[in-house]
């Protein structure tokens, strides 16, 4: 098996990490729901059940994923 100096490694790992984090971005997808007439009622409201709903629900794990991808890099790089 040929030899890769640290260098190499080093770029081949951000290219992974870098691929990683391109599809998890393409991947998200948030869709608004409501009716305007509810909206301009209380738009309070309705963004902070948007928040709830698709930032916690959806972003969280999305979050997590990249962090635990930027974590494995970094563990990657300096051993």
């Amino acid at each position: 098996m040929p030899q890769t100096n640290k260098e190499t490694k080093n770029s081949q790992s951000l290219r992974k990490l870098g691929n990683s984090l391109k599809e998890l971005h393409q991947s998200l997808e948030i869709t608004l729901a409501g009716k305007i007439e509810d909206i301009m009622a209380n738009p309070q409201e309705w963004a902070e059940d948007i928040a709830e709903d698709k930032v916690m629900k959806e972003g969280m794990p999305r979050y997590l994923k990249a962090k635990t991808l930027g974590e494995n890099f970094a563990r990657e790089i300096t051993s």
